[in-house]
């Protein structure tokens, strides 16, 4: 098992190598990497897909086999610039549809509970890193329709969990069922790092446990 603490300090060191990364892709060989090194009789697997929840098969972004640790990612941005850091160029796209990412993590914290509940995980991370601050920034706009789905930091996330009456189609487009959570959660987003030279170069990062 890899313990909370042991998670935090794995993402601690991936930001000093890794402060920016290319893709959510790139972000979980990154993040699966440095658990290996952290651990390296670890069985670290990508995208596993040999699970079964609730007589469908899924996929798990990182599985640690050994312990039975799922790890669930996110990484959703906002515009950067091509520009260069450590002899690569990087150039980030503004995902923007902030409402469904939300929708999204909140489904992978479900996910995690129920693989968790029925014995097909032992323990359970969801983790969102991102430079768009709507995501930790509570917001000003009075009954948004994802408003049950807000991730801003201090937000007590339980119970059920669905869109505003009269979201549009669209919006609920593949993502219509209510999230139902079990436990509660209290979210904390941390620093993960700034580049001060350039705009949107804020990054901090959200890691729930199960």
């Amino acid at each position: 098992m890899i313990n909370k603490f042991e998670m935090k300090t794995t993402i601690l060191e991936l930001s000093n190598e890794r402060p920016i990364f290319h893709s959510e892709a790139d972000f979980q060989h990154g993040l699966a990497w440095a658990i290996h090194r952290r651990n390296p009789q670890a069985r670290v697997r990508l995208e596993y897909n040999k699970v079964s929840l609730n007589n469908r098969t899924t996929h798990i972004d990182i599985f640690l086999a050994d312990s039975r640790t799922a790890i669930e990612l996110k990484y959703k941005t906002d515009l950067i610039s091509p520009f260069n850091y450590d002899g690569e160029t990087y150039s980030l796209k503004d995902h923007s549809a902030q409402d469904t990412g939300r929708y999204d993590f909140c489904r992978d914290l479900e996910r995690l509970e129920n693989m968790v509940d029925l014995g097909v995980a032992a323990h359970g991370y969801a983790v969102f890193l991102s430079n768009e601050p709507q995501y930790w920034k509570e917001g000003r706009k009075l009954a948004p329709c994802d408003q049950s789905f807000r991730l801003h930091q201090g937000r007590r996330l339980e119970g059920r969990l669905d869109w505003q009456h009269g979201t549009s189609e669209g919006t609920k487009r593949k993502r219509t069922c209510a999230v139902t959570l079990k436990r509660s959660y209290v979210l904390d987003w941390v620093s993960y790092h700034t580049f001060d030279a350039i705009r949107n170069g804020k990054f901090q990062y959200l890691m729930v446990e199960v």
